[in-house]
């Protein structure tokens, strides 16, 4: 460090704690036994060198390769050299954005960053504990009008908030009743087999069996490509928050190939699993082959994903980028969505473009899709998200 850029000495074990809490509160896990170890690392090793100063934080506070980056960019960010602060919120985040931060700055940090000098942004001074938990139904407030706000016309605070109310839905999940029985002593036909083994242990208790209620698995293949852009963020925001409640999901990315993002959504962090996905998937943003994906996944995830009953939704405006005329499109989307129709418990298009009342499906892709898939939500907004599984909004 040049002298310019040296932490004072006598702020220095404060300025360290700070330090470790906004890195956990960017997703790294630390805490009282890491900052004590950050605390020692540091005396030992001192502050002459940013370079050693750097890595003694390093050693003791970044436990994952993954975490790395987003230590690098709130080393960058906290460690400089003083200077007045900005006085509101957004010239804060628009200095993160310009010049203070790396290319790459992670979306989380840069909100905790602010909140780390600013407290809560200004609308959500005066919320309630974040504990207590209350119906969103017929209420006037504004996560009320959030709830159904278009994700399209968020803006980056409402976007946030986004993330707080899906964090805490509690959706009610779809069961089926299982071929398995398991044992039930009130009512259904007698299980003589367990019966009998209880009665060799002195057990004079009449053993029942019933079916079983299994969760249904999920597969999710949702279009990230230009025309999706708006909607696909908190789209996946939403079952990654499926995925943290141990739901049978499988997650599939699609614009001009298909990915598995699964293991990438089941990092607890959202941000973190969102861009770990973006990293995974290289064609983010690109142009839509629908009919190339889906004959793909088909080909290779069918059998995979789908051996067992399980409840498909794709997520898509259905719109292909090559020419109908060219490869037969028509013809591999007819096919290829005919299996996905027969091998799937139920099938749910979820379309963006629904929201508009006097939307018809003229296109050659929804066209076909509208003939096949079984229910339609248009998926725009949290509320319609919701109806997928009847969720209800607790926060």
């Amino acid at each position: 460090m040049t002298p310019a850029e040296l932490p004072d000495r006598s702020r220095l074990p404060e300025n360290v704690v700070h330090f470790v809490r906004l890195l956990r509160a960017a997703g790294i896990s630390c805490g009282v036994p890491e900052t004590r170890e950050a605390l020692q690392a540091v005396e030992q090793v001192g502050v002459h060198s940013r370079d050693d100063f750097h890595d003694a934080l390093a050693s003791v506070l970044v436990n994952r390769e993954r975490e790395m980056e987003i230590f690098d960019q709130a080393f960058d960010l906290f460690w400089r050299n003083p200077r007045p602060l900005p006085q509101t919120l957004q010239d804060l985040l628009a200095q993160i954005k310009s010049r203070l931060a790396p290319p790459r700055t992670s979306r989380r940090l840069s909100e905790r960053l602010a909140q780390h000098y600013f407290g809560a942004p200004p609308h959500r001074e005066n919320e309630e504990d974040p504990d207590i938990e209350f119906d969103y139904a017929g209420t006037g407030s504004s996560r009320e009008r959030l709830f159904h706000r278009d994700f399209q016309q968020l803006s980056p605070d409402e976007f946030f908030e986004l993330k707080r109310l899906i964090k805490h839905l509690h959706p009610r999940l779809p069961r089926r009743t299982s071929r398995r029985t398991e044992a039930n002593r009130s009512r259904g036909p007698l299980d003589w087999r367990r019966t009998a083994r209880g009665l060799a242990r002195g057990r004079l208790d009449l053993v029942r069996r019933r079916r079983r209620r299994t969760v249904v698995p999920l597969v999710v293949l949702c279009d990230m490509s230009g025309s999706m852009s708006d909607y696909t963020r908190a789209t996946l925001l939403f079952f990654h928050a499926l995925c943290q409640v141990r739901h049978p999901v499988e997650v599939f990315v699609f614009s001009t190939h298909v990915t598995r993002i699964t293991p990438e959504l089941r990092y607890r962090d959202a941000d973190i699993a969102l861009s770990l996905a973006a990293s995974a998937a290289s064609d983010w943003e690109g142009g839509t082959r629908l009919a190339d994906c889906l004959e793909a996944f088909v080909d290779r995830w069918l059998q995979r994903v789908l051996a067992r009953p399980s409840d498909l939704v794709l997520v898509s405006d259905g719109l292909d980028g090559c020419d109908p005329e060219a490869g037969r499109i028509g013809e591999r989307l007819e096919s290829s969505l005919a299996h996905l129709a027969a091998s799937a418990r139920s099938f749910t298009w979820m379309n963006p473009m629904l929201r508009y009342e006097h939307y018809e499906s003229r296109a050659l892709g929804p066209s076909i899709l509208e003939r096949h898939a079984g229910r339609r939500i248009s998926g725009h907004n949290l509320h319609s998200l919701c109806e997928l599984f009847n969720t209800q909004g607790r926060h």
